[in-house]
């Protein structure tokens, strides 16, 4: 009984760039600190989803649009977190529990570490997606 892809036939590994468009945005979960630039701490948050242009992180408060932060994504295959600088753009309460989701634009990140962040959230997308495709 085997499961069968539809993946493009070249190796995943060559795929420069990751399909999915400048709006889109994929689920991958992993969590992140973060520190506003105007603030000493750094504060613990989710990654709920990746995109082109920026993330939607799951906050324990409500960040101010415009508000420049720099995060520090944790991913599963690097030992150091992966640095970033974002600008909240909004943040809505999410009713279920005492969150906010936060939605930030990319001010700047490195280029290989931006390739690395969308491989990690392709490859996770694609594994669910061929986990939960019906049979």
């Amino acid at each position: 009984h085997r499961v069968e892809l539809s993946l493009p036939t070249q190796d995943m590994e060559n795929l420069q760039v990751p399909t999915f468009d400048e709006e889109e945005k994929l689920n991958y979960a992993t969590s992140v600190d973060y520190q506003a630039s105007r603030s000493p701490h750094k504060q613990a948050a989710e990654v709920v989803a990746v995109g082109r242009k920026g993330l939607t992180l799951q906050t324990n408060v409500s960040i101010p649009s415009q508000t420049n932060l720099e995060v520090f994504l944790k991913l599963p295959n690097r030992s150091q977190p992966l640095p970033a600088q974002v600008k909240a753009v909004r943040s809505q309460t999410l009713t279920e529990r005492k969150k906010y989701a936060t939605e930030v634009e990319f001010v700047s990140i490195p280029e290989p570490e931006i390739q690395a962040l969308w491989d990690v959230a392709l490859r996770h997308h694609l594994r669910v997606k061929t986990r939960t495709s019906p049979a």
